[in-house]
């Protein structure tokens, strides 16, 4: 039957019901006045609520419709582009106009309120809160703008999408997830501003915002090239904090993961490239990796790279030799060595890594 399929203008409609077992949460009730509904998909359960393979190579170009109670926000990937009133309901309509990975499909409700401004380059920016959180706007999201700005710049490319927004909701799973176009991230990170200096959300705002590029615009092809996503988000958020508060913290904080490295290589034995590595080595040391490669072949050869790897791969998946062919188009740098080191041994190159901190200071 394969065979008989024409090429064309073909339209496939599905009809299903589910009762996911995970992936869609509910959290809250209406009888306490603060439901919340969010997802979370992480590459291998989006199947669960929504029609996919689960394969991070699937890409697709999607537009979701949801229907729900009127008296709650509805978010979803992409430009809100038609909300429709039927009584006491309300049908939403977003839209996203390049293609994306169906894992980082994602939806939030909940009764919100929203603060919008825009970045330098006209990117509306949606920030969201629990309505009787609303005073905590600034605190919770104080850098945002000036962090969007900086990767903006730093990373030479055009944030790819029409629109970011970021969402808290309570209980999810992790620190943040980088959902194209739309983050969703722990309500533990909603302060005011006393608590903003125990705990708020810079690193985790910067580290998702990075992922919009790596991991959203380039996806890995495999979880053996997943630091290509967390090594960059986790490096980009510390360059956007040395934007932020000064080199000293950057500095302080590549110190930081460099003792953790260490102290965990005794057990910690599964290098970088191994889908079966620590979040560990996929994080801090795949951010350590990118500081000794941007400071091996210097910051513009670097960006210069980058730059040519996204513009090359965008809206595609991407492998680890592909990242390193860019590198080696702007310089003579030993990518095979580097490799080596830094990606394919378990150990932790200590004395590298002093001789770039202490770099900073001679």
């Amino acid at each position: 039957m394969y065979g008989k399929f024409i090429p064309g203008k073909n339209k496939l409609t599905l009809k299903y019901i589910a009762k996911p077992k995970q992936t869609l949460y509910f959290t809250g009730s209406e009888a306490t006045n603060n439901l919340e509904i969010w997802t979370q998909g992480q590459g291998k359960y989006t199947s669960y609520w929504f029609p996919s393979f689960d394969d991070v190579n699937e890409k697709m170009t999607f537009g979701l419709s949801v229907t729900f109670d009127r008296n709650y926000a509805v978010i979803s990937n992409g430009m809100l582009v038609d909300k429709t009133e039927n009584g006491s309901e309300i049908t939403w309509r977003y839209q996203m106009k390049n293609q994306m990975s169906s894992y980082l499909l994602m939806m939030a409700i909940g009764k919100y309120d929203k603060k919008e401004e825009k970045s330098t380059s006209g990117i509306p920016l949606e920030m969201y809160l629990q309505s009787e959180e609303k005073s905590k706007f600034e605190p919770t999201y104080r850098y945002s703008k000036q962090i969007f700005d900086f990767l903006e710049k730093e990373i030479g490319i055009a944030y790819p999408w029409e629109i970011y927004r970021q969402i808290p909701v309570h209980d999810f799973l992790y620190g943040g997830m980088e959902n194209t176009t739309s983050t969703i991230f722990a309500q533990d990170y909603v302060v005011d501003s006393v608590g903003f200096n125990d705990r708020n959300y810079i690193n985790v705002n910067a580290h998702e915002l990075a992922h919009q590029w790596f991991g959203d615009l380039v996806t890995a092809k495999s979880g053996k090239h997943h630091w290509l996503q967390e090594g960059f988000a986790t490096y980009y958020a510390l360059l956007a904090q040395n934007e932020v508060f000064g080199e000293d913290r950057f500095y302080w904080e590549m110190y930081q993961n460099a003792e953790q490295i260490q102290q965990a290589s005794a057990s910690d034995t599964i290098p970088i490239l191994n889908e079966k590595a620590s979040s560990l080595s996929f994080y801090e040391k795949g951010a350590w990796a990118l500081h000794v490669l941007r400071e091996g072949v210097g910051k513009e050869n670097f960006r210069k790279a980058v730059k040519n790897y996204l513009e090359k791969y965008q809206f595609n998946n991407v492998d680890t030799d592909e990242f390193l062919a860019e590198i080696n188009k702007v310089s003579n740098y030993d990518t095979d060595t580097f490799r080596k080191k830094w990606l394919e041994s378990s150990t932790f190159e200590v004395a590298e890594a002093i001789a770039l901190l202490k770099k900073i200071r001679s």
